[in-house]
């Protein structure tokens, strides 16, 4: 491919490759080492920026070639032409790779090089093309003017135009979304990455040891543009184990940017462990195998003593970024680091796998955060950048930078994580698993969600029926509205788990939801000997949702359901908790007067109604018009239950290219037959502004698989015991979705 250029390469790039085929050995990508460069004190407890340093200097052999245009001119030239043609295998591909290094000296690897290599080329030492494009970029910037390589770069632009802006990937998952930058990146346009809902960033610092000397030229920029624009950042090392120490790279990490403080603004520092990028003898870091040479107890041993270092220095245990690949392969299913917190490389759009992180390392049954491509549009309108998400709301990241457990009421990711091990399964295709929410009764079953929710306790308590459904059902938005969490009692009597939960919250207040004939007085004096007790009620179902209606001052919005039936209200009473929004009841063919007098208080401007005309007739619909003539009322219905519940889910949680409407991380299960593990099912979702939907106790209706597959979400909570939801409800033994 090389002997293919017009203007014929100097003696001692070809030398290069005359050796490297002699010996045959691939030539990897492999920056020229640079002369030392001057290290900036810095103070090792905080992230700030470096001082502003020149790039590292090239070599004098780099140096002479630079000085030759028509070096850089056939090196790009031989990009242009070889990926113009076609297809370009992997021994090319190091070829060119090795020419271009000749030239321009670039120092480093991306975070994720490998996982890109070994996606797209299958060997973690073969280039991708976008790291040859970028290469011929820089090439073609050296050959200055060069009327022979504008026109091989034109002719490749003409034949390849999958290098458009347009061909990049647009997929956005569910959640706070950042992106990770180096040397190769250089300029960043911080503020188009916001607007593309960029929210945090990380950035390579170092690589190695001081001895490699590899470090990021435009760290400084990076990092301060970052937090400039709002966003949290961190600084990441790419770990060269086999060349020094894991408490020597901490060291130079350390020093050269990777601190931390409790600012709020500061991620914790990164290690990259990944695939060996590096080959010998072109590298002076070539050294081993794609294990580094190094036995799995001896790279444990490496990261532990990185992390203790990092620790030491800086108060924050690094978080550690890998793939499943490298990890299964040279970690042996290493499970001792698994306390760790993870960023997770899984690329699922390379590999036709559904677009959720199902390729987790042994050991780890959560993530923290999830690199999900290399190829995105979030950092730049022309170039591929790195795009990950946050596993999390951006509350959650925000505390996840301070080192705090997230606000109280939310599920925090250690809770809700993706249960993906159990080593009585062995190893599966994905490893992916539900988490599970339940207790022996509905009545410890709803203690248990509000203990998960509400570790720390809680000011408020609402209190309903676990006999019946209907008050329960508009409880849900009341407890939200007091971020307070829903238990369930009998009529007579308050269950032992609820009591004992209750005593544990320590409220200030208990809301009860419910008439005498729900709730007794019995019972009500019961629960006023652990707090003061309000009660919200009315003569009839359809009176006590209008009665707790009553706490909401105005709404936009109002949610309708029948108040015969619980299974189309269940799913919209995630919702309305969700929004903090009320849920009234209606009959099916009259609106009931409560429920007339609370919308003509509220005023809405919308009204969603859960069910066909069947459930709730158009004589409602015509009779809430009277009350409100320029209502807007939304109807989510469905061929049965569980289409309603995909309906309503579908809706509320979409599938956009927009960062604020792309689905959701989680959803939340019921039992489809059942009310009582779905009532406090739907605070528990709406906390995590997550869908409830109904499934079946061993697989998802077609319309429920639809919506789950929609959404792109990574956690399935199962509300209930194996009683109501089998294990593999959601997702089955081979890690895909069950459908009935």
């Amino acid at each position: 491919m090389i002997n293919a250029v017009r203007s014929p390469l100097t003696a001692l790039a070809a030398a290069v490759l005359v050796a490297t085929t002699a010996l045959g050995s691939s030539p990897a990508l492999a920056a020229t080492t640079p002369a030392p460069e001057p290290e900036a004190a810095q103070s090792s407890a905080t992230a700030s920026p470096l001082p502003a340093t020149d790039a590292p200097s090239p070599t004098a052999a780099a140096e002479t070639l630079r000085a030759e245009s028509d070096d850089a001119a056939a090196a790009a030239i031989a990009i242009w032409e070889a990926f113009g043609a076609g297809t370009v295998g992997n021994a090319a591909r190091l070829e060119l790779a090795a020419a271009a290094y000749e030239v321009l000296g670039l120092p480093g690897v991306d975070l994720g090089a490998t996982q890109s290599r070994i996606a797209e080329t299958g060997e973690a030492t073969v280039p991708t093309r976008e790291e040859l494009l970028a290469y011929a970029d820089g090439l073609t910037e050296l050959a200055g003017e060069d009327d022979t390589v504008a026109a091989a770069r034109g002719a490749f632009e003409r034949s390849a135009p999958a290098t458009a802006f347009s061909a990049r990937t647009s997929y956005r998952p569910p959640g706070v979304l950042g992106i990770d930058v180096s040397n190769h990146q250089g300029t960043v346009d911080w503020k188009y990455a916001w607007g593309q809902g960029s929210r945090f960033a990380y950035v390579k610092a170092t690589e190695g040891t001081r001895t490699q000397n590899i470090k990021n030229a435009h760290f400084n920029t990076q990092y301060t543009g970052a937090g400039q624009q709002g966003m949290l950042r961190g600084a990441y090392h790419f770990a060269l184990p086999a060349s020094s120490s894991g408490a020597a790279q901490a060291d130079y990490f350390v020093a050269s940017g990777g601190g931390w403080s409790a600012d709020g603004k500061t991620l914790p520092p990164l290690l990259d462990i990944e695939s060996n990028p590096y080959s010998a003898p072109v590298h002076p870091d070539g050294k081993g195998d794609r294990c580094y040479g190094m036995t799995t107890a001896q790279l444990a041993t490496w990261i532990r003593d990185f992390g203790k270092r990092v620790e030491h220095r800086t108060g924050r245990l690094p978080m550690i970024y890998t793939g499943r690949d490298f990890w299964d392969t040279c970690m042996k299913g290493d499970t001792t680091l698994r306390s760790w917190p993870l960023h997770v490389a899984a690329y699922p759009e390379k590999t036709n796998q559904p677009k959720n992180p199902r390729q987790l390392p042994a050991g780890w049954t959560t993530f923290n955060m999830w690199q999900y491509t290399d190829e995105s549009d979030l950092g730049d309108r022309t170039r591929p950048f790195d795009a990950n998400v946050f596993n999390g709301d951006l509350q959650g990241l925000k505390d996840f930078a301070q080192n705090r457990r997230s606000t109280p009421y939310r599920m925090t990711t250690d809770y809700l994580g993706v249960d993906v091990w159990d080593a009585s399964l062995q190893d599966t295709i994905t490893r992916m698993r539900s988490k599970r929410l339940y207790g022996d009764t509905r009545y410890s079953t709803a203690a248990a969600v509000s203990k998960q929710t509400f570790p720390s306790g809680s000011r408020n308590v609402v209190v309903a029926s676990g006999q019946d459904f209907p008050d329960a059902l508009s409880a849900s938005s009341l407890a939200r509205r007091l971020n307070a969490p829903l238990l369930i009692v009998q009529k007579s009597g308050v269950p032992s788990p609820t009591m004992t939960e209750l005593k544990r919250l320590k409220p200030s207040n208990i809301h009860i939801v419910g008439g005498k004939g729900a709730i007794t007085g019995a019972t009500a004096t019961k629960l006023a000997a652990v707090a003061p007790v309000k009660r919200h009620h009315g003569a009839t179902r359809y009176e006590t949702a209008a009665d707790v209606a009553s706490n909401f001052p105005s709404a936009g919005t109002v949610y309708l359901a029948t108040g015969k039936d619980f299974p189309d209200a269940l799913s919209l009473a995630a919702v309305a908790a969700k929004r903090k929004l009320p849920l009234l009841l209606t009959s099916t063919d009259t609106l009931p007067k409560a429920t007339a007098d609370q919308l003509r208080r509220l005023k809405p401007t919308h009204v969603a109604i859960a069910g066909g005309t069947s459930v709730v007739s158009t004589s409602v619909e015509a009779q809430v018009k009277r009350i409100l003539p320029n209502v807007k009322i939304v109807r989510f219905s469905g061929a049965d239950r569980y289409a309603t519940s995909a309906a309503i889910a579908k809706s509320y949680w979409p599938n956009t290219t927009s960062p604020t409407s792309n689905g959701a991380q989680r959803q939340f299960y019921a039992n489809g037959s059942s009310f009582a593990d779905g009532l406090t099912g739907a605070v528990a979702a709406a906390y995590n502004d997550a869908p409830l939907m109904l499934a079946r106790k061993a697989c998802l209706p077609a319309s429920i698989a639809s919506a789950q597959a929609s959404m792109n979400g990574w956690t399935s909570v199962l509300v209930g015991g194996p009683a109501a939801l089998s294990a593999t409800a959601v997702y089955g033994t081979d890690g895909h979705l069950k459908r009935c």
